[in-house]
C-alpha cells in the first residue's frame, strides 16, 4: 500500500471489483427456480383451491370467494411487510430462507388436509345433508393458507433483488454478461 494510505482498496488487487464475484448465470438459475416454484405454488392454487374448497370442504358462495380472495390479497400485500422486515432487520438471505420455510410448511399443511380425511368435513353426496367444516378444520386450513401468504411475503421482494445483484455492472465482465443477455 502507498504510504499514508489507510484503505486496503488503494491496492487494486484487493479492490472488490477486481475479485471474482460469486453469482452470475450460475446463481440466476437458482433464483429463477425459486421464484418459479413460489409462483406456481401460490398462483396456480387459486383455481385449484376453489374446486378443492367446494368439493372437499363443502364451501359455497360468499364464504368460498372470501377465503380465496382474502388469501390471494394477503399474499400480495405481505410483500410490503416482507420487504420492510428484510431491509430493516433480517436481510435478504434470512428473509428468503424464512419465507421458503413458511411456504413449505403451508404447503405441507394443505397437503395433510388432502391426505388425512379427518382434517376436512365428510364428502357431500348430491348436495343434500352436507356437513359444514368445523372450526378446528377451518383453523387448520387457514393456518396453511396463512403460512403460504407469509412465505410469499418473504420470497417475492427478495428474489427479484437477488436476480439484479448477480451482475456487477461496474466491471467490464458484468456489463458484457448483461449485454449478452439482451442481444
Amino acid at each position: 500500500m502507498a504510504e499514508g494510505s489507510n484503505s486496503s482498496f488503494d491496492d487494486p488487487r484487493l479492490s472488490p471489483s477486481s475479485k471474482k464475484q460469486p453469482g452470475g448465470w450460475r446463481a440466476v438459475k437458482y433464483i429463477l427456480a425459486n421464484e418459479t416454484f413460489e409462483k406456481l405454488a401460490s398462483m396456480s392454487l387459486i383455481a385449484n383451491m376453489t374446486v378443492y374448497l367446494k368439493t372437499k370442504y363443502n364451501m359455497e358462495g360468499v364464504l368460498l370467494v372470501n377465503v380465496i380472495n382474502i388469501w390471494s390479497g394477503t399474499s400480495s400485500f405481505m410483500s410490503i411487510g416482507g420487504a420492510l422486515i428484510s431491509d430493516m432487520f433480517l436481510g435478504r438471505y434470512l428473509m428468503l430462507l424464512y419465507g421458503s420455510i413458511s411456504s413449505l410448511l403451508g404447503m405441507m399443511i394443505l397437503t395433510l388436509t388432502v391426505i388425512v380425511p379427518k382434517l376436512r368435513p365428510p364428502t357431500c353426496i348430491g348436495q343434500i345433508n352436507c356437513i359444514d367444516p368445523s372450526l378446528w378444520q377451518l383453523s387448520i386450513l387457514y393456518a396453511g393458507l396463512t403460512l403460504m401468504a407469509i412465505g410469499a411475503g418473504g420470497i417475492r421482494p427478495c428474489n427479484i433483488a437477488f436476480g439484479a445483484d448477480q451482475f456487477n455492472t461496474t466491471t467490464k465482465e458484468g456489463r458484457s454478461q448483461l449485454e449478452s443477455f439482451f442481444n
